[in-house]
């Protein structure tokens, strides 16, 4: 009887953990005028934080790229890409998850807000290769 009780704490703790990293959020900025946000570079693919995913609580960014070459796809065919990521912010980073993939796991990319928050600062995350690694992200007006 202990081990069971003591199995369901645990499972009952981390369950709970797992819970704080998307229901404590800070305000989400994104959302002001619009929420969308283009790549500054090249002017290609865009962020939309005002998608609703079905009658999800978490929240959710729809990613929205122009064809492109990824040669470890394929060598003849562009690769269209778009998707819906869910994400949360943790000490400085953002962690995003395609909506549509069996996967449960988040990924980690570096996140920083300029100073006047007109614009982001994020890790690559697709695969485009004429961006740079680290994608500027501006409001698209």
């Amino acid at each position: 009887m202990r081990p069971l009780l003591f199995f369901l704490f645990l499972a009952l703790a981390f369950s709970c953990k797992k819970e704080n990293k998307m229901c404590c959020l800070p305000p989400d900025p994104f959302t002001m005028d619009g929420g969308k946000w283009i790549e500054k570079s090249q002017r290609l693919d865009t962020l939309d934080f005002n998608t609703q995913a079905f009658s999800s609580n978490e929240r959710v960014v729809q990613f929205k790229a122009r064809p492109y070459m990824d040669l470890t796809v394929s060598t003849v065919y562009p690769r269209i890409y778009s998707t819906i990521y869910s994400y949360y912010f943790e000490q400085g980073f953002i962690y995003m998850r395609n909506f549509l993939s069996s996967s449960t796991m988040f990924g980690k990319y570096d996140f920083t807000w300029s100073a006047d928050y007109k614009s982001f600062t994020i890790k690559k995350f697709y695969g485009r290769e004429s961006v740079p690694d680290r994608l500027v992200f501006e409001q698209l007006k």
